[in-house]
């Protein structure tokens, strides 16, 4: 039987203490992001900061997909 990625992910965060800690890290940035996005305006300073935590939060989203990738592999193996 397949695990969806929904499926995989809440296995991944009752079991892997890394992987919750990548995912809290990753929507907390993105509520920050979301913060940046509802002014109305960014100094330069917000902008430079901004760019820093979508590269951040897109390099925990790519360690996530890695052990999401790896969990599928175990089970399929």
């Amino acid at each position: 039987m397949k695990l969806s990625e929904q499926e995989i992910v809440q296995k991944l965060l009752a079991m892997d203490e890394e992987f919750k800690q990548l995912h809290q890290q990753h929507q907390e940035m993105g509520k920050l992001l979301t913060e940046f996005d509802n002014k109305p305006y960014l100094s330069p300073a917000e902008e430079v900061e901004m760019k820093r935590l979508k590269k951040q939060k897109l390099q925990r989203k790519d360690e996530m997909y890695r052990k999401i990738y790896e969990f599928r592999r175990t089970i399929e193996v």
